[in-house]
């Protein structure tokens, strides 16, 4: 008999709206008490959820601490940290995850990470560029390219990369016409310190443009006042300072490449994707990627579907997280399966079956009750 358990209390540490409601949602459907900690980065949104979960749930089920404590979040956290609990689930970015696993596992509680990372597309020469072009751009902007699964970087053979960058301004112009306009686009949000601002964080990411070679395809503007940046294509090379770290903003850079396998080869020896996308016709060609790389999920000649799919397994990898959740797999995640085995007594056998007397000792070498059990061992 396998039985499930829910943890019973657990700490839940995030950013997206969305994504804390279903997680939570998944946590109380498992059995669990919930204590859940939002990101101090959208405040509205963070208050809001405080409001909702008091109004329609019990306080006893799902408290929502931090909203209104003044600060950045990193106190009530630190708290929090510092407490025992019986499962951890945090959604964020890598450096913090990493914090949230060392204080996890100083007291050995298990923990569920959905972090980020720099998610690659990969464009050969069978692909569909019209189509590529059209999800690259609807991936990177959609909500100003603020997804841990957006599409980072496209790796386009050089053959198609005139062509590929075509259609994606064409994409650009017919799909965000007016960055500026109201609900085109969305607003990148992010605290208020210089750090932690994510508009001025976006716009040191434009000034880099151009210092290692990298060429300006379209976009590059920005307004401050409104928290917006314009859709940005660069073509760069693997060493460009905008290939360092997540960019977390509508810039999407592109770089062209030979030989598919060293290419999917280089990918695999950096740090683990949450997602990873394929633009192919060709099966030789998408599976030369599957087979050389890791990623947390992946999606073929599309970005995000895999995503939204509520029968997969939805989680990251090494640098990208640890754990798996979305539709059933949210209950299992906040669950343990704790195994149960009932054994037969006086079952009017004389203990011949139930209660077999070759199991005791002693034993000797070819001995009866030494080939009993290796027959026993043979037969299971």
């Amino acid at each position: 008999m396998n039985l499930t358990e829910p943890f019973s209390w657990l700490v839940h540490l995030i950013t997206l709206f969305l994504l804390t409601i279903s997680i939570v949602a998944g946590a109380v459907a498992a059995g669990n008490n919930v204590i859940l900690k939002p990101s101090n980065d959208v405040p509205f949104s963070s208050t809001l959820l405080e409001d909702l979960f008091s109004r329609y749930l019990d306080p006893a089920v799902v408290s929502v601490v931090g909203p209104r404590v003044p600060g950045d979040g990193i106190d009530v956290m630190t708290a929090l940290l510092a407490e025992k609990f019986d499962f951890i689930f945090f959604t964020g970015s890598t450096r913090v995850g990493s914090i949230v696993a060392q204080r996890a596992g100083a007291k050995l509680t298990p923990y569920a990470l959905e972090l980020g990372g720099k998610n690659p597309v990969f464009v050969t020469p069978t692909a569909d560029l019209q189509i590529a072009a059209k999800q690259c751009i609807w991936g990177r902007t959609l909500n100003s390219g603020q997804q841990c699964i957006a599409p980072e970087y496209v790796l386009c053979h050089h053959a198609i990369l005139g062509e590929f960058t075509f259609e994606l301004k064409c994409w650009i112009a017919k799909l965000i016409s007016d960055p500026y306009s109201e609900g085109c686009m969305g607003q990148l949000v992010g605290g208020g310190s210089v750090a932690r601002n994510a508009t001025d964080r976006a716009v040191r990411f434009l000034d880099k443009i151009g210092t290692a070679g990298e060429k300006l395809v379209c976009g590059g503007g920005y307004r401050k006042e409104l928290g917006m940046i314009e859709p940005t294509v660069v073509i760069c090379g693997w060493d460009s300072e905008l290939m360092q770290d997540e960019l977390f903003c509508p810039i999407l850079c592109v770089i062209p490449y030979h030989d598919l396998k060293d290419t999917a080869v280089m990918v695999r020896f950096r740090p683990k994707p949450l997602a990873l996308y394929i633009f192919s016709r060709s099966t030789i060609e998408q599976r030369t990627v599957l087979d050389n790389t890791t990623s947390g999920g992946v999606t073929i000649n599309g970005v995000i579907y895999h995503a939204g799919h509520s029968s997969l397994p939805f989680g990251g990898v090494g640098e990208s997280g640890s754990g798996v959740y979305h539709g059933r797999h949210t209950i299992d995640c906040f669950q343990h399966k704790k195994p149960v085995l009932k054994k037969w007594r006086g079952v009017g056998d004389v203990g011949i079956i139930s209660d077999p007397f070759f199991i005791y000792g002693p034993y000797r070498n070819g001995g009866m009750k030494t080939k009993l059990l290796r027959l026993v061992g043979y037969m299971s």
